[in-house]
C-alpha cells in the first residue's frame, strides 16, 4: 500500500504493520522533565475499546515495575471515544509518572484497527503546567479522515441513525435510571446506565472544575455533590462525588442543549441524538400524564 510520513511517501511492502512511534522531548540528552510518545498497536477489529484497555492494563502490570494504576479516565479523541490511564511505576528504582490516551482508528488492513496512544511522561508527579499541556496536546488531536472509523465501528454498538419506527420498537428496553454527561469541550454526550456508573466513568477532577454537565433520565439539570473532596494541588488526586438536583434551577434541561451536541456516546437504544430526543420526549409525556392523573 501507499504509505505516507510528513517527509515521504512510499509503497509499503505487503504483510507490514505500523508500529511507528514518535518521541517528543525538551532535551536532547539526558533525562527530560517532561516528554511525550505517540505510538501504535495493532488490535482485532473485534476488540472493543473496553477490552483492548483492560489487556493493556493487565500488559503493564505485567511488565512495569511496581506499576500502580492512579485513575482510568473517559476522553475523546477529535469527538471520538479514547480512556486515559493514569498511573506510575519504577525504572531502575526511580518513579516514573505517565498518562496514556488510548483510542482506536482505522488502520492499512481489514482485519485489524489500529489503537493510537498518546502518552505523556513526568520524573516527578505531574505539575500544574504539565497537566495542562497535556491536556491542551489531546484536546487538539484531530484524525485523519483515511484513519476515522464508523461511530458504530468505535463503540462497537448498533448504527448511530435508525428509522423512526425503529427507535419506537427498541425503546421498550429503556430504563428510568439513565445519567446524562455532556462533555462541554468537545459537545459529546455519554448515556450510562445509573448514577454510580456515571460518576465512575467520569472523573471527579474533571467534574470539579466544571468540564461535564449532568443530567437526569427526564433531561433535568444535576451538580456534582461531593462526598471526598479532591486532594493536592501538584500531583491532584481524584475524590468521589454523587449527583444531586441544584437547589436554584439556574441550569439549563438537557432539551436546551441537545441542537449543540455533536454525538452520542451510549448503548443501544440511547445511541444517537435522535434516540435522545425521543426519549426527552417520552419523558415530558409521562410526566403531563401523571400530573394529569393527580388532579
Amino acid at each position: 500500500m501507499q504509505y505516507q510520513t510528513n517527509e515521504a511517501t512510499f509503497t509499503l511492502p505487503e504483510r507490514l504493520r505500523d508500529k511507528t512511534v514518535h518521541m517528543f522531548v525538551l532535551n536532547e540528552d539526558g533525562p527530560n522533565e517532561f516528554s511525550v510518545v505517540v505510538s501504535r498497536s495493532n488490535v482485532p477489529v473485534n476488540e472493543t475499546l473496553d477490552e483492548h484497555v483492560e489487556h493493556l492494563k493487565a500488559e503493564l502490570s505485567a511488565t512495569l515495575p511496581k506499576f500502580q494504576l492512579m485513575e482510568t479516565i473517559d476522553r475523546q479523541y477529535d469527538g471520538y471515544p479514547a480512556t486515559e490511564l493514569r498511573y506510575r511505576w519504577s525504572n531502575n528504582g526511580m518513579p516514573m509518572y505517565q498518562r496514556q490516551a488510548i483510542a482506536l482508528i482505522k488502520s492499512g488492513t481489514a482485519d485489524h484497527h489500529a489503537a493510537l496512544m498518546i502518552t505523556a511522561t513526568c520524573l516527578r508527579p505531574f505539575s500544574e503546567k504539565w497537566d495542562k499541556a497535556f491536556d491542551g496536546l489531546l484536546h487538539s488531536v484531530s484524525i485523519s479522515e483515511a484513519h476515522k472509523l464508523s461511530m458504530a465501528e468505535s463503540t462497537d454498538d448498533a448504527p448511530a441513525v435508525l428509522a423512526e419506527e425503529e427507535l419506537q420498537e427498541d425503546y421498550a428496553s429503556v430504563n428510568s435510571a439513565y445519567i446524562f454527561a455532556l462533555a462541554i469541550h468537545d459537545r459529546v454526550l455519554h448515556v450510562y446506565d445509573d448514577e454510580e456508573q456515571a460518576c465512575r466513568r467520569v472523573n471527579a477532577l474533571e467534574a470539579e472544575d466544571g468540564l461535564w454537565s449532568f443530567f437526569n433520565t427526564e433531561g433535568q439539570p444535576l451538580q456534582a455533590e461531593f462526598i471526598e473532596p479532591n486532594t493536592g494541588k501538584i500531583w491532584r488526586s481524584a475524590g468521589k462525588y454523587r449527583l444531586r438536583r441544584p437547589l436554584l434551577q439556574t441550569m439549563d434541561p438537557l432539551e436546551a442543549c441537545i441542537d449543540q451536541i455533536v454525538r452520542v456516546v451510549g448503548s443501544h437504544p440511547l445511541d444517537s441524538i435522535a434516540a435522545v430526543r425521543m426519549h426527552l420526549e417520552r419523558q415530558t409525556g409521562a410526566s403531563s400524564a401523571d400530573i394529569d392523573a393527580r388532579l
